[in-house]
């Protein structure tokens, strides 16, 4: 049974390397989505508590933009005051969820890698 296995046990290092390097791609891109979605997000309205409605913010089928999307509209519109401590608050929530994401999938690797080989290094 080992023996079917041992190609993906062999690979996995390697596959969780991609996974972690294109989740931190697709966390900082956004140039597609905001030409596209990211600039179509509705209004949303926090008093509609109907889950269905397409403005509800209990909705989670609506259209929204990225975290990176957000940053970019607040820095180039400037409709708020506050513009530049929002977008740098924002930025730092994006860079902590990148490392988070990040060292959860290293420590998740670090565990499977342990599993499979029986601690061995």
């Amino acid at each position: 049974m080992l023996l079917v296995f041992t190609p993906l046990l062999e690979a996995l290092p390697g596959i969780l390397t991609g996974v972690i390097l294109s989740a931190g791609r697709v966390f900082g891109e956004a140039a597609a989505l905001i030409y596209t979605a990211g600039q179509s997000a509705p209004i949303v309205s926090y008093t509609d508590w109907n889950p269905f409605s397409a403005n509800s913010f209990l909705n989670p089928m609506r259209p929204a933009e990225t975290l990176a999307v957000h940053i970019w509209k607040v820095n180039t519109e400037a409709t708020v005051p506050d513009a530049s401590a929002i977008s740098s608050g924002a930025s730092a929530v994006l860079i902590i969820v990148v490392l988070a994401f990040n060292l959860a999938a290293r420590g998740i690797g670090d565990r499977l890698y342990q599993h499979l080989t029986g601690g061995k290094r």
